[in-house]
């Protein structure tokens, strides 16, 4: 009963914060998924976030944080985060590089407010102290803003007054999945679009058979094969108007032994046949075999949304500086090799004598204008945990 009590509560709660946001044009926040990253005796959870804060308007983050919440020494955990145009592959808001000044257990770094018509995601970097050394490591990338940015209204106002699905003339609830984290379940009958594009409900309990054993499994699966992999799609009635065909998930690379293989299976073929037509440009443009491109003096240039690719940043990181020019930042100006509270310390120092600019270069090594860091200001100063300071981004502080 209390743990009923306390999903009721949270799906209150994210019913009233998806209210917010339906009723607003523009606020939406674009969360990544966590990976874990594994540091000395510590495990790590990252993430990236993307914040809309108006029209066009929007600030990146990167969170990490110890896996089980202990606290570490200061210096342990170097955040930063980066507002990346997936049009262009450009950098367009960057953050420094932050560490925790004290014992804690998570750190983040925001961007500025950025205006841009540009389509754009959340992604960064952290730096993870071993014992001996940091380590560096990726941030998840957030989806694109400029998709669906939250719960449509239309769909919300689905629901009851109570927050609650709809219920059919024999008792059965219905409506679409995409409400279940607000509601706290699922349906009864899940909204669909069968074959030809007609729209319908399936019986979730035939989408979602309770399965406890490898031999169910496999009835399973013989089940749907006895059925050309088509479920029934029935209307509020319950009768049935068409099929809703299930997807086979296939062996994409038969006998892989690691995830990695698979990935990056499918990150090729997303490349070749969708996926971002901007990001394959930037594929076909930027990398030469797979490699960056180089410069007259020998060093490599170009977007860092390619090094998940490459395995490794390029030398001059091309970036949009003040007034829109575009260029590159050097590599070891953007990020300085820090191990020590004394020499985050002067990193910071350095960068307030400069104003937290830093030379944008042409590809000859000439200075053609500025690129401004920004500093990730303590959001709520003082804050005993991560979820406070994601609660008031959120709402747009």
């Amino acid at each position: 009963m209390k743990n009923r009590k306390l999903w009721q509560k949270a799906a209150a709660l994210a019913l009233a914060a998806v209210m917010a946001c339906a009723t607003s044009v523009f606020a939406a926040t674009y969360e990544s998924g966590y990976i874990d990253v594994e540091a000395g005796s510590k495990t790590y959870l990252v993430q990236s976030i993307l914040y809309e804060d108006g029209d066009g308007v929007y600030r990146a983050s990167t969170w990490a944080q110890t896996k089980d919440s202990s606290k570490v020494p200061a210096n342990y955990i170097g955040v930063k985060a980066e507002l990346m145009s997936d049009d262009a592959g450009d950098v367009i808001a960057e953050t420094a590089w932050k560490y925790n000044s004290t014992t804690d257990y998570f750190m983040s770094a925001v961007t500025k407010k950025q205006v841009t018509p540009d389509r754009v995601y959340s992604r960064g970097q952290v730096k993870l102290y071993t014992g001996t050394k940091h380590i560096t490591e990726y941030a998840p990338e957030t989806t694109y803003a400029g998709g669906s940015r939250a719960v449509p209204a239309a769909l919300l106002s689905t629901l009851t007054s109570g927050g609650t699905y709809p219920e059919t003339a024999s008792g059965e609830t219905y409506g679409s999945t995409a409400l279940a984290p607000i509601v706290g379940r699922e349906p009864d009958l899940i909204s669909v679009r069968g074959a030809g594009g007609f729209r319908g409900y399936v019986r979730n309990e035939e989408l979602n058979p309770d399965i406890n054993s490898p031999a169910e499994y496999q009835a399973y699966l013989a089940a749907l094969e006895a059925k050309n992999w088509r479920l029934p799609v029935y209307d509020l009635e319950g009768n049935v108007i068409g099929e809703f065909e299930l997807s086979r998930s296939e062996d994409v690379v038969p006998g892989a032994e690691s995830p990695e293989t698979i990935k990056a299976a499918l990150e090729a073929e997303s490349r070749g046949k969708g996926g971002s037509a901007s990001r394959a440009r930037l594929i076909a443009e930027g990398l030469a075999d797979g490699e960056y491109l180089k410069n007259a003096s020998g060093e490599t240039y170009g977007s860092t949304a390619l090094a998940p690719i490459v395995g490794h940043e390029p030398d001059l990181i091309s970036v949009r500086g003040a007034g829109g020019v575009r260029g590159y930042v050097r590599n070891e100006e953007l990020n300085p090799d820090i191990n020590s509270p004394a020499e985050y310390q002067a990193y910071l120092a350095a960068l307030e004598a400069k104003n937290w600019r830093l030379p944008v270069y042409d590809l000859e090594g000439n200075v053609i204008g500025e690129f401004e860091l920004s500093r990730s200001e303590d959001v709520v100063p003082g804050a005993e945990s991560p979820e406070t300071i994601k609660a008031a981004l959120a709402a747009g502080k």
